[in-house]
């Protein structure tokens, strides 16, 4: 938004178009990842249904036009990690765990609510969730939260340190790999 703003003026109507236009095509975009995660899983039919499904639901119709808020955008990172997902199980090059590190950091940079925890799902701990985290960074303030969370981590890699022990191997060998 910042970026058409500076291009055609803060709240003006070609900004308005320009991010309107911007989110028709984000939503339309995510009929590709859709279709080429359900030709993954499920093969050509299912996949063409997904993403025709997709290009008629209503909410992908309306809500470019009505929210102009990073809704498609976000979409269309979710779609696009699902297929990213799917082609990476297949992948022994560094460069292409690279880049789905790299997509992984720039969707949650976009919305991190993408990687948020539901509460309210029993199959799941409600001990991380947006209104707990909130409270706390608010409570104590970024560096405590920040001093707080680092000693959980170094009490975690201390207590388990098999696990860290696989991690440090995992890693070295995956540098070590020719690309």
């Amino acid at each position: 938004m910042a970026a058409a703003f500076k291009l055609f003026g803060i709240f003006t109507v070609p900004s308005f178009f320009f991010l309107v236009f911007l989110n028709i095509l984000f939503s339309t975009a995510v009929c590709i990842p859709i279709f080429h995660a359900g030709k993954r899983v499920a093969g050509l039919g299912v996949a063409a249904a997904a993403a025709w499904l997709w290009a008629l639901f209503p909410s992908a119709i309306m809500i470019p036009f009505e929210w102009i808020w990073d809704t498609s955008l976000s979409a269309l990172l979710a779609a696009t990690l699902l297929w990213a997902t799917l082609e990476l199980a297949d992948s022994d090059r560094v460069r292409d765990w690279c880049g789905y590190g790299l997509l992984w950091g720039f969707t949650l940079m976009t919305n991190p609510s993408l990687e948020n925890y539901d509460d309210k799902h029993s199959r799941f701990s409600s001990h991380i969730t947006k209104d707990r985290e909130t409270v706390r960074y608010f409570r104590m303030g970024e560096t405590p939260l920040m001093d707080e969370e680092r000693r959980k981590a170094m009490c975690f890699i201390i207590s388990h340190p098999r696990i860290e022990l696989i991690l440090r191997r995992s890693l070295r060998r995956a540098l070590d790999r020719p690309s």
